[in-house]
């Protein structure tokens, strides 16, 4: 498609692709939107309050405001807290710019809330949408419905001109707040999480403009359907919106994102998952109320296999858990632990599908606990297609998938016998009585060793405009 995607200079077509595409993936896989309108109290913050310029040099943080986890009455982000907590130790001055709504100040040394603008501004490029739409966002939008056509695709899944317009008006008005920040906090590093949402890419656009070089935090499984990060022309076009490199959770992730962005080896680092380090090695001194309340559930039924079921948002329909909902009927000797995702959490309709199998479940208490918490006490773990596959198998507990595409995310866990296949509910049932529930907690240094040396390892990251023509 030979268009023009830039506006103000900037290419936008990371901003179109990526929406078109991850619209795409969720409309094959049937999935429904669980976007619920905010509160009134989450456009207001008291903690925004802007932190005086610094006469240091600064790595600065973006969380996504979901990753937020009360770890002992301490709130703890695990991606970017056990980072920001390091980076200090070794003599980095950091500051987290936090998602969430209101802000916490004990998620690492030095936060700034941003939440709450975050949302005024989608907010107010909603508005300022319905008052009209430019001609260049028509004809782009245009564009890209004819050519979905062209290929017999229905385009019902495509955003409206209206969604995309908004998103470029709030995503312009990020980068110049972002902008200003990294400019008064003296950046030298930017790592955020999830740069393909609005913020994300504004905090992209800010990064490159001030010459900070800016890594995304993996967050999910990447896998080679991944939209955001693969399939990329060897020069992207819009790499202003794109980072500089990616903070991996494996090597085997870190192999397909250098692969799909086209990125040097050096600007990839596989440092592994920030919060399974922390966990493991201790320095979550909080947790053991956590551990032992999530002990206590195991211990007042011995004689029951306890299973962890992984929710996610857009997947809690009645078709989307069949074969889960029928292997919950006929498993009677299976105490299931249900962990809500915290961008849709349970309503009534879905707690009634669990309460009409019979069986015998915990929706609130796994869901207020640290994932490892439970996953240190649970038997199997079954999902449609969470991540927690990858991180429950750090904890030494194999996954049942109940879905074709977590068989497509997960090719490389299947492979290696952590997780199997059955979308049958009969079977789902027979399954979790069969599995090899007596696997060995995976303990040791290992995951904090790499994260200690992959922080060393973020010195050698720079700009794009520093290694362009290098790959």
């Amino acid at each position: 498609m030979h268009l023009d995607w830039r506006v103000n200079g900037v290419d936008l077509w990371p901003l179109y692709r990526n929406e078109v595409r991850g619209r795409l993936s969720i409309a094959l896989i049937g999935a429904t939107s669980g976007s619920r309108f905010p509160h009134l109290s989450q456009f207001l913050d008291r903690r925004e309050q802007r932190l005086p310029p610094s006469d240091e040099s600064t790595v600065v943080l973006l969380n996504n405001g979901f990753s937020r986890q009360i770890v002992g009455g301490r709130a703890f982000d695990r991606l970017c807290t056990p980072l920001a907590t390091e980076l200090e130790r070794s003599g980095q001055r950091t500051l987290l710019l936090d998602q969430g709504t209101p802000a916490d100040s004990a998620l690492a040394p030095r936060v700034r809330g941003v939440g709450a603008r975050v949302r005024r501004a989608k907010l107010a490029g909603v508005l300022k949408a319905r008052l009209g739409v430019d001609s260049w966002t028509v004809e782009r939008c245009a564009a890209l419905a004819a050519a979905y056509r062209a290929e017999g695709i229905d385009t019902a899944f495509l955003p409206t001109a209206r969604d995309m317009y908004a998103r470029q008006i709030a995503m312009f008005d990020l980068a110049m707040m972002y902008e200003g920040i990294l400019r008064e906090q003296r950046a030298n590093l930017v790592l955020q999480v999830c740069f393909y949402s609005v913020a994300g890419y504004a905090m992209n656009l800010a990064a490159h403009r001030v010459g900070a070089p800016v890594l995304d935090i993996q967050h999910g499984v990447i896998d080679p359907t991944h939209t955001a990060y693969v399939d990329w022309a060897p020069t992207p076009a819009g790499r202003a919106l794109l980072p500089d490199g990616v903070w991996t959770w494996s090597d085997a992730e870190a192999e397909l994102v250098r692969r799909g962005l086209h990125l040097p080896a050096s600007q990839v680092v596989a440092g592994g998952h920030p919060f399974v380090a922390a966990w493991q090695a201790g320095w979550l001194e909080s947790a053991s109320e956590a551990r032992a309340d999530a002990a206590a559930v195991r211990s007042a039924r011995p004689d029951m296999i306890h299973a962890l079921i992984t929710l996610q948002p857009g997947l809690m329909t009645a078709a989307a858990l069949g074969p889960l909902l029928e292997a919950m009927r006929e498993a009677p000797d299976v105490f299931w632990w249900i962990r809500q995702h915290p961008v849709e959490l349970a309503d009534e309709t879905s707690r009634a599908l669990f309460d009409q199998t019979g069986a015998k479940f915990d929706l609130d208490l796994p869901s207020s606990l640290p994932l490892y918490a439970a996953l240190e006490q649970v038997d199997i773990h079954l999902t449609h297609s969470s991540s927690t596959v990858a991180e429950a198998e750090a904890f030494g507990v194999p996954s049942l998938l109940w879905s074709d595409y977590g068989k497509e995310l997960f090719s490389d866990a299947i492979e290696r016998g952590w997780a199997v296949v059955v979308v049958d509910g009969g079977e789902l049932a027979r399954a979790i009585g069969s599995s090899d529930a007596a696997r060995p907690l995976r303990v040791g240094t290992e995951a904090v060793d790499r994260l200690l040396r992959s922080l060393e390892a973020l010195r050698s990251v720079v700009p794009y405009q520093e290694y362009r023509g290098s790959v």
